[in-house]
Order: C-alpha cells, then structure tokens, then sequence
C-alpha cells in the first residue's frame, strides 16, 4: 500500500560514469531515483511540534506500519522492511526498521532526513526539492525529453469504481494481502478500482487497486497538502505507459473523502511486474513522540542526496558538450 508519505527503502548514493550517449533516465532507475526522493531531509539542530501540534493538517494523530513488496516479471519479489509512518500536527514522520526516520512538516514547508547510525542529517525545503528534480530531469533525460520543442504526451485521466469483496482483486496477490488480512476484514473497508482514460479510450482493467479505511481520514486541508507535496515536490514521476501511481492514488483518496489508503496494488510496465504496499498496524495517537521529530545533539548536517546527483549530472552534461565539440575552446 501506499500511505500519503509512501516510502521505499532508500538505494545506496553510488555515482558512476555509464556509457556515453545512453540514457540515465531507464525505468529501473527512474524508480531508484524517485524512491531516493522519498526518503530525505529537513530542519536545524532542533524541530518542535510547535502551535500546529493542537490541530493542524493532522488533528487527530495515528500511525500506519506499512511493508512494501516489488515482484519482478519473472517472478522473484523483494519485500523491504517495515516503515512507521506517524500523522500529527503538521508533520507526517516515517520511521525505519533501522532507526532513521524521514520528517515532512507542511508548516515549514521542509524536509528532514535523520540518519543515527551514520552520525547524519540533511535539510532541504520543498521548494529546492522541486527545483533540484526538474533539474536532474532535464540534465538526465535522453536528448528527446531535454529537447524543449517536444510533444506533450496525451494527457491520462482517471475513473474510479467501487470494487467487490476481496476475493474479486485483479491485482494483489494473496501474499500481500494475507500480511494485511485483519484490517481488511473490516467491513467498512471499501475497495477502488481507478482505471486509465486515455485520449477518450478507457481501459478494462484496473492500473491500481486499493483498500481505504474510513476510520482514519485526512481532512481537506491535509488532502490539499499532501497530494501538492506528490504532485509538485516530488514530481509525480511516470511510468513507461505515461502513467503517473502518485496521481491514481489521490485520485483514491479524494473519491473515498480522505479515507487513507491500507493496501494498494499496481501492475509495472515492465512485462507484468507488480509493486503492493500493505498496512499490518493502524492506531490512533495522542501525539507524535517528541524524539521522532528531533535531530540528536552531535549530528552533523551533510549535502542532500539530490543536490550531490544534480552537481555530478551538470559535470557529466559539461563533459558530453566537451566531448561533442559543443563548447568554444
């Protein structure tokens, strides 16, 4: 499933030259790369609740353990470990298996990545968080995607149905969904089907399956934040089909009126690959724990992930442009 904050295990940051002319931008690293941006940074020395803490995005705090399952064509599947997302105030904060959490406080508008074990933490405001993707886009896409003359895509919209009982799933495997049973078993859980509409053409069949829990909403004001901070910061990064998960999903979540998402299914381009992400634990909080939303004394800030990428991406391209005789000598 995805939750409003979805996150992936972070890929290790390992930079090396690939060969000249082909493209960085390939669907398996595209889906490295916005799994990287979702687990990042924010704040100084210290962050508080501060006055949101009362009401807020988020006036009434929960969390949502979450594992999330990647299963390739040919079969094998990799299953990360679990990841506590916690909902209050105005921050939504993810917390590891290994002790490193992720911080995204909507009312400072940035985000926070603290890391313990290596004695680290980054910062970095939403607003540079976009700026730092368009940038890595265009430096990393291939020339047809750089180009400024290219045709837009046809634009991918959404329709959603109410789904039948779990048994009736198109997507999910039943692996996934067992680890979820007890919270599905609800009966007010309701199942969506969003299905592609495509220049007036609707497909058959569902591009994601999900399972809401009308006992934990987001009010209108969160759904406007969060889908913004997917949509915008993030990038809503698309498929190979032009289809954008992070738009299917609010489009879930606006249909079912912010009732959040426990389990998700999607299909993969890839020739049939599928990614799930599924709920094990939902409860309500009386706030967020004080140490989750604290960088340690003695951290040392480092440079962001993303602006490391961007510098190596524009030497790279400087080089090609070298190289191509592109530059005045």
């Amino acid at each position: 499933m995805r939750t409003a904050m979805p996150i992936l295990r972070q890929p290790s940051l390992s930079i090396s030259r690939r060969p000249r002319g082909r493209s960085a931008m390939t669907p398996v690293r595209a889906a490295a790369i916005l799994s990287l941006l979702l687990t990042i940074a924010f704040a100084g020395p210290r962050v508080t609740l501060g006055q949101e803490s009362a009401g807020g995005l988020f006036p009434s705090p929960f969390l949502i353990e979450h594992t999330v399952t990647i299963t390739e064509p040919d079969g094998s599947a990799f299953t990360g470990e679990p990841v506590v997302d916690h909902y209050g105030g105005s921050m939504i904060v993810s917390l590891r298996a290994d002790g490193s959490r992720l911080i995204v406080d909507f009312a400072r508008r940035e985000l926070t990545e603290i890391r313990p074990s290596s004695g680290t933490y980054t910062v970095i405001t939403f607003d540079r968080m976009a700026q730092l993707t368009r940038e890595y886009q265009l430096l990393e896409g291939p020339p047809s995607q750089r180009a400024t003359d290219v045709e837009e895509p046809p634009e991918i919209t959404f329709r959603v149905n109410e789904g039948g009982p779990t048994g009736a799933t198109k997507i999910a495997s039943a692996t996934a969904l067992s680890l979820a049973a007890p919270l599905l078993e609800k009966s007010e859980i309701r199942r969506l089907e969003i299905t592609t509409q495509r220049d007036g053409k609707a497909s058959t069949e569902p591009a994601l399956e999900a399972w809401m829990d009308p006992n934990h909403r987001l009010t209108r004001r969160a759904l406007d934040a969060v889908e913004d901070f997917e949509l915008e910061v993030l990038g809503a990064t698309a498929d190979e089909a032009g289809l954008t998960p992070l738009k299917a999903l609010a489009t879930a979540r606006r249909h079912a009126e912010g009732a959040m998402p426990i389990a998700t299914a999607r299909l993969t381009q890839r020739g049939g690959g599928r990614v799930e992400d599924v709920a094990t634990r939902i409860e309500s909080l009386d706030t967020i724990p004080i140490d989750l939303v604290s960088v340690p004394e003695g951290l040392q800030r480092t440079a962001h992930p993303l602006e490391v990428m961007v510098a190596y991406a524009e030497r790279e391209a400087e080089l090609r442009r070298l190289m191509g005789g592109e530059v005045e000598r």
